[in-house]
């Protein structure tokens, strides 16, 4: 009687051995590929935000052989006097992938301005900040001033990405938090968590791919 007992648990437990090995090749299938940006004209400094998988991490050009996971990108590409440029592209496993991003010279309204007066450019919704560093100032899209303080809620925002910064701006001119989150479309509602681990959004998947 214990000896078919201790068949049977080491059946069941082989079983599962068995289907955790199984998954290992479709987990390890996505895999990881490499990307080099480039940015016209040539020479300029330019910040550049990838952002895939709910992750977003910022470089300064030279961009090159930054690993990234496997599938859908965005690139956005941001300098002052210039207009922000973006791209989305699929990055391949196990290959390097060559983005060119060409800049333009700014004309009109600077991006900054484009969270104070939303409605006069285009459609809008709303950010609700939670701040878990405290009562830090945050600051959107290249303001000078900081857009709140702690945690707080934007009411009216234009939909498209924005920049979000969060902190004491250092020496390097970084700040201690930086991302670029996505508000899809009019009345879209984004929950953005700040803390030490970077941010995270709500919903977490991001914006649907457009059709």
């Amino acid at each position: 009687m214990n000896c078919t007992t201790d068949n049977r648990s080491w059946t069941f437990g082989a079983l599962l051995f068995l289907m955790a090995i199984a998954a290992v090749p479709t987990l390890a299938a996505e895999g990881y590929g490499y990307l080099d940006i480039i940015t016209e004209p040539p020479g300029e400094k330019v910040t550049v935000f990838i952002t895939g998988k709910n992750r977003s991490i910022r470089y300064e050009t030279p961009v090159k052989g930054v690993r990234v996971a496997a599938g859908e990108i965005k690139i956005r590409a941001v300098k002052k006097g210039y207009e922000t440029k973006e791209k989305e592209i699929k990055v391949e496993a196990d290959t390097v992938t060559v983005v060119t991003i060409p800049l333009e010279k700014a004309t009109g309204i600077p991006v900054a301005d484009q969270v104070k007066m939303p409605t006069l450019l285009q459609d809008t919704g709303s950010l609700l900040i939670i701040n878990l560093l405290g009562p830090v100032p945050v600051f959107i899209d290249g303001a000078e001033e900081p857009t709140g303080v702690g945690s707080f809620a934007v009411e009216r925002i234009s939909t498209g990405t924005h920049e979000i910064k969060a902190g004491k701006k250092k020496e390097d001119g970084k700040y201690p938090v930086e991302g670029i989150v996505e508000v899809c479309t009019k009345g879209y509602k984004l929950k953005v968590e700040i803390s030490d681990a970077g941010i995270k959004i709500d919903p977490p998947t991001g914006c649907p791919p457009s059709s």
